[in-house]
């Protein structure tokens, strides 16, 4: 969802795994998006499918600036500075039941809805969103940070 507006923008990061919410994440530079190169990281999974739609910056971009606010790209994918996406799960993390690439495609469809940029009954909607579930789960791999 879209939040009121902060000076720099924010990219605010909610997960909850079996009925527990974990620590929630806040990117506001450039620089923490690196984190989506971790797994086991807070927010990792969210943070790597924002990279994917191009509503964060990839840390590999020849432009990529650590200390750049993330407002300009939320802003310019969005329409808003600031968002919020949230995360619940009923799995554990790395349980193997294939949980990330599930949760990779609602966290993508839910981004591309909010942002006005997806319409599920539209032809040739699924393979796309299918193909950028691929990207995010690749996302890691991809990253020379």
């Amino acid at each position: 969802r879209k939040l009121a507006p902060t000076p720099h923008g924010r990219a605010v990061l909610v997960s909850e795994v079996r009925g527990r919410a974990r620590p929630g994440v806040i990117v506001t530079r450039a620089e923490q998006v690196r984190a989506c190169k971790d797994p086991n990281a807070p927010g990792s999974l969210s943070l790597a499918a924002l990279v994917c739609l191009g509503a964060l910056p990839r840390p590999t971009d020849d432009d990529f600036e650590a200390e750049d606010p993330v407002g300009p790209s939320l802003t310019a994918f969005f329409g808003a500075s600031d968002v919020e996406l949230v995360c619940v799960s009923s799995l554990p993390v790395g349980s193997g039941l294939g949980t990330s690439s599930i949760l990779a495609g609602c966290l993508l469809a839910a981004a591309l809805r909010c942002a006005g940029r997806w319409d599920p009954n539209a032809e040739g909607a699924l393979p796309a969103l299918i193909g950028r579930v691929l990207a995010v789960e690749q996302i890691a791999d991809q990253l020379h940070v």
